[in-house]
């Protein structure tokens, strides 16, 4: 091979892994032993109970189901994948404020997926939000990141207590709020 060529190989693969790296810190992955469903119904509890609204439940499997045949799929992604889709009012405006291109990060989504080669681990993904910008701006952002990264853990570990009475019944109940809003792919 020759020289020119050489260096050409190494910085694209050099970037090229820089890049996966890059993409890899971007997004978060926090997974637990358990129920699709119960993981699911915990996220849009917690979301609820730090006074968020739940706009969207997207139903990634069932879009990829549905077009599995006409993209020459041979093997399923998920066993089962949904989005959740939230907002904070408060937090969404001072992100919008701090810069108008920020309209991007909301709402904020969180998704649940299960993967055929373990199909007992629920895994919950959310993709962080790029530090750039003001020191306001990476304070903010920071927040915006522990928010919804304590929305997960608190979701994949929920308290050994009793639930209150309201709580009781949100648990008890399917997702009637995502049902009226969900997305079709």
């Amino acid at each position: 091979m020759n020289p020119r060529a050489s260096i050409l190989l190494f910085c694209s693969v050099f970037f090229l892994a820089r890049a996966a790296f890059a993409n890899e810190a971007a997004i978060e992955v926090l997974s637990k032993t358990g129920s699709f469903e119960e993981v699911r119904d915990n996220l849009a509890l917690e979301v609820t109970r730090r006074g968020m609204a739940l706009t969207h439940s997207i139903q990634i499997n069932d879009m990829l189901e549905k077009t599995a045949r006409e993209v020459g799929a041979i093997r399923p992604v998920y066993v089962n994948a949904e989005a959740l889709e939230f907002c904070s009012p408060g937090l969404g405006r001072k992100l919008m404020e701090a810069n108008s291109s920020n309209i991007v990060y909301c709402p904020l989504m969180v998704s649940i997926y299960v993967v055929p080669e373990a199909p007992k681990v629920v895994n919950v993904a959310y993709r962080r939000i790029p530090k750039g910008g003001s020191t306001q701006a990476q304070k903010l952002f920071r927040d915006v990141d522990a928010l919804v990264i304590g929305i997960i853990k608190d979701a994949l570990n929920p308290p050994k207590t009793e639930p209150d009475e309201k709580e009781s019944a949100v648990r008890k109940a399917p997702l009637a709020p995502l049902a009226a809003v969900r997305t079709a792919g």
